[in-house]
């Protein structure tokens, strides 16, 4: 069951299957935003990127627009999912106004982009490294889960 939200007087619930365009758009907007960077940077602590992830989604622009390509008003099927209609509730999303609306808006960015880095850290947790060496049997890819996949982030463990 998709989680729904209300805002501006307008529901809209998360997507729970992606279409590949859906994919696209978020892996542009990732990319776009020095927010993949994040990704790849191993030599940072769980802390350091932790503090700077919000930071760098607000300062590139893509908070709104990454809200556009994870939720949908409701009715409107996952399939559905466009570009247009991305541009479309990212600009009703960035009229609002109320303060409550407003304080919503900001815990679904922060928990949109906390799911995305958890998957990421995820995915660097068990893809395979170049470095490997021969012989050395590579890791479980990213996309392709096990039960008893994990990656830590800061104290905390999280087993997919």
């Amino acid at each position: 069951m998709p989680k729904t939200y209300t805002i501006d007087g307008m529901v809209y619930r998360s997507i729970e299957k992606t279409t590949m365009a859906n994919d696209f758009y978020i892996m542009k907007l990732l990319r776009a935003s020095g927010l993949s960077d994040l990704l790849r940077d191993e030599n940072r602590t769980a802390e350091d990127f932790a503090n700077n992830i919000i930071t760098v989604a607000v300062d590139s622009g893509i908070p709104l627009a990454l809200l556009g390509g994870t939720l949908l008003p409701e009715g409107i099927p996952d399939e559905k999912w466009t570009a247009e209609l991305a541009a479309a509730t990212t600009a009703r999303l960035s009229a609002v106004s109320d303060a409550e609306d407003k304080a919503a808006i900001q815990a679904i960015v922060v928990e949109a982009i906390a799911a995305f880095f958890a998957a990421g850290l995820l995915s660097l947790k068990l893809s395979p490294h170049a470095s490997e060496t021969e012989g050395e049997e590579a890791q479980t890819p990213a996309g392709v889960m096990n039960s008893s996949a994990t990656t830590e982030i800061g104290e905390q463990s999280y087993v997919n």
